[in-house]
């Protein structure tokens, strides 16, 4: 997804729902919000879990003055204790550096799951250990640019999805994806536009991707 694309499918999305129509009249088309594809990107995410994006932010600026580049082969020589220095806990550490293994010895491309259709490419990153559903969608919208990815369990989005179309109760991950199921295949244009609106509403400017 670019630009064009992008904007082009937040049109489409207004004229099929008065919701979409109404947001872009309020805040305008959302960021372009993107990350390069690769290992460095992953352990982004795999640090963000269940973290604010500060936090998170400040365990990756820590790793990346340690190592001197995030890349697999450097977190797959750090040790345990390094990579707790970091601030990374053990659990996330395991993470890191399993995946930082699998990079090494070729079992995972990134280049692959770039090239692989959504279906394939989203089974790849979920083989991952520590990648779940939230995971392997913010890497394919974000990094992977697809057009049609709806990123279970984002709380901000559940909690745009709940301010904008005036819900009585915060929906659940089933309720959000049936929603959006209307929106194909343009999900990744909605759900900037439900960022966008969630980060404007609140005076903010970044959301998932930086």
């Amino acid at each position: 997804m670019n630009r064009l694309t992008l904007e082009q499918a937040c049109d489409e999305l207004a004229t099929r729902e008065n919701h979409f129509a109404d947001l872009l009249e309020r805040f305008g088309y959302p960021p372009l919000w993107a990350r390069a594809g690769g290992f460095a990107t992953m352990v982004m995410i795999i640090l963000e879990q269940q973290v604010s994006l500060a936090s998170a932010r400040a365990v990756y600026d820590r790793l990346l003055k340690h190592a001197g580049r995030i890349s697999a082969e450097r977190i797959a020589r750090m040790t345990a204790a390094e990579l707790a220095a970091c601030g990374l806990t053990r659990q996330k550490s395991a993470y890191c550096k399993a995946l930082a293994q699998r990079v090494v010895t070729k079992e995972i491309s990134f280049a692959r799951i770039g090239r692989s259709d959504e279906p394939s490419a989203r089974q790849q990153l979920l083989d991952i250990k520590g990648v779940g559903a939230w995971s392997a969608d913010v890497y394919l919208l974000f990094a992977s640019g697809r057009a049609d990815i709806w990123p279970i369990g984002d709380v901000a989005l559940i909690r745009s999805v709940f301010e904008v179309f005036n819900l009585d109760s915060l929906p659940d991950d089933s309720e959000c994806l049936e929603r959006a199921e209307n929106w194909r295949p343009w999900r990744s244009a909605a759900a900037r536009m439900l960022w966008h609106a969630y980060l404007s509403r609140r005076g903010r400017q970044h959301v998932t991707a930086e």
